[in-house]
């Protein structure tokens, strides 16, 4: 009896011994059929960096920023007509239309920070021509090929531009100022030159460096009679035609 209760005390514990070492290898075993079964599967991972996205990033298009301050030549062509009318009732006493001005220069457009390009200010000068000038009293002739030197400062707003700024649709508007320099009429009596006063209105489209604008604009012909009741009105429509020197 003894001896049966010793055999079974020193039994008790290899059994109990072998049968952890068994759940052990068990839990090894099947820890390792984890790890064999997730290598057959290379997209599963626990590794997060693993879990990112691959492939080249999107590249974007960063465009060259252009001056604040640019250079610009610009050519115009108008046609034009007057009216003649005295200041006391408005009454019409000569009227011509569909004569030519030109004229010929360059500019400056500062476009200042701040406004994303959306506002700026361009300074033309140029050599202007017309045709003739106002007729301001019957039995005198109207002024022929007269050249003037022209200014206009004109405040630019950009309502449309693409992302490389290489496309845009702008508006202009502002006063312009004429001082005239030669002319090759005949006979000046009662007659006199001053400084032209006027606005101009432009509508424009720029691709690249070239641009071009449709023009209107009005002044006040620069002459006035002896009498001082009488005074001329011309009204321009054209094209103008430019380049940008410093972009």
């Amino acid at each position: 009896m003894f001896a049966s209760c010793l055999l079974f005390v020193c039994t008790v514990p290899l059994v109990a011994q072998d049968t952890l070492e068994g759940q052990v290898q068990t839990v090894q075993l099947s820890t390792t059929e984890t790890k064999v079964s997730t290598e057959h599967f290379p997209n599963i991972s626990n590794d997060s960096e693993s879990n990112r996205p691959t492939g080249s990033l999107p590249s974007y298009h960063i465009p060259t920023e252009r001056k604040r301050i640019q250079m610009l030549v610009k050519a115009e062509y108008n046609t034009y007509g007057y009216k003649t009318y005295r200041v006391a009732d408005n009454e019409k006493m000569f009227q011509k239309s569909a004569l030519s001005n030109m004229s010929l220069g360059a500019g400056v457009l500062w476009e200042p920070k701040g406004f994303n390009r959306k506002l700026g200010v361009e300074i033309d000068a140029a050599f202007a021509s017309y045709e003739e000038l106002a007729q301001m009293n019957a039995g005198f002739l109207p002024a022929k090929n007269v050249t003037a030197l022209s200014f206009a400062l004109l405040p630019q707003y950009v309502f449309y531009q693409n992302e490389t700024e290489t496309v845009a649709l702008f508006i202009q508007a502002g006063p312009t100022f004429e001082k005239v320099i030669s002319d090759s009429t005949p006979m000046k009596t009662y007659v006199y030159y001053d400084d032209i006063f006027g606005y101009k209105v432009s509508l424009g489209t720029r691709f690249g460096r070239l641009f071009t604008t449709v023009n209107f604009s009005q002044n006040d012909s620069g002459r006035t009679s002896w009498s001082n009741f009488v005074k001329a009105r011309i009204t321009k429509v054209g094209l103008s035609l430019g380049y940008n020197l410093s972009k």
